[in-house]
């Protein structure tokens, strides 16, 4: 599947950087499988998130699920850096 960047929340399985101002309320990872990897930053270079999962689907879905609460306006870009499997859900203000 490719990137929806058009709905909210995002839908994002592979990596890709996008311009523009964002305000986002929270990221939602669904991994693949255990030690995915996920990093995002802003065009700045900032870290947003960084993680490596530690379960993924098929196992456990609803454990494996990780959320990052980050109610942050005005991000300058969106750079997802990794995403080794599953997919992103980034949730706008």
């Amino acid at each position: 599947m490719a990137n929806d960047w058009t709905k909210n929340p995002m839908e994002i399985d592979s990596v890709e950087s996008r311009s523009g101002v964002y305000d986002i309320k929270s990221l939602e990872w669904h991994p693949g499988a255990a030690n995915d990897d996920l990093e995002i930053r802003d065009s700045l270079g900032n870290m947003l998130w960084k993680i490596r999962a530690l379960a993924g689907a098929p196992h456990s879905e609803s454990q494996a699920i990780e959320e990052r609460r980050l109610d942050r306006r005005g991000v300058q870009g969106i750079n997802i850096v990794t995403i080794s499997g599953g997919k992103l859900y980034i949730h706008l203000m």
